[in-house]
């Protein structure tokens, strides 16, 4: 269950266990529900600045990756994404065009694997700029995005 798969209208949120609570569930789904709504909420609270749409991208290579319909609206160049691999990678958007699908190119960085299930954007708090990375501590580096404000 992905708060990104849910929908705004409450009505249409009727999706088969364990993505909705759907009308006329047996009462011994009841629980289940419950706890994946919960569980859904608390990683997204986790990563907050991070909101997942649930979509389920299809690996090109090392470097690129599609996804259905026209994505272009929020995955234009030098916006950055979380993708969900093996390990979380954050990139950057280099290029993204759509004809049937969204084919996303990304910058240089860790490479993406066929093991990618879906990716993020940067919540509505946080600007589409690139990240930037700092050196702290002797410790390695983080990746930051800059606040809106």
């Amino acid at each position: 269950m992905k708060v990104g798969l849910w929908s705004t209208s409450a009505g249409a949120n009727t999706t088969a266990v364990p993505d909705g609570w759907p009308e006329g569930q047996p009462p011994s789904s009841v629980n289940n529900c419950a706890r994946e709504m919960m569980a859904a909420t608390r990683v997204y609270l986790d990563d907050a600045e991070w909101f997942d749409h649930g979509f389920s991208p299809t690996f090109i290579n090392a470097n690129s990756f599609s996804i259905t319909g026209n994505q272009l609206s929020f995955l234009s160049a030098g916006r950055a994404i979380k993708l969900h691999d093996v390990t979380d990678i954050i990139r950057s958007v280099q290029t993204a065009s759509f004809t049937t699908v969204t084919t996303v190119q990304l910058n240089s960085g860790s490479a993406i694997t066929a093991s990618m299930s879906s990716f993020a954007k940067p919540g509505r708090n946080w600007r589409r700029s690139v990240f930037v990375s700092i050196r702290y501590g002797g410790r390695g580096t983080r990746s930051l995005l800059p606040s809106s404000r």
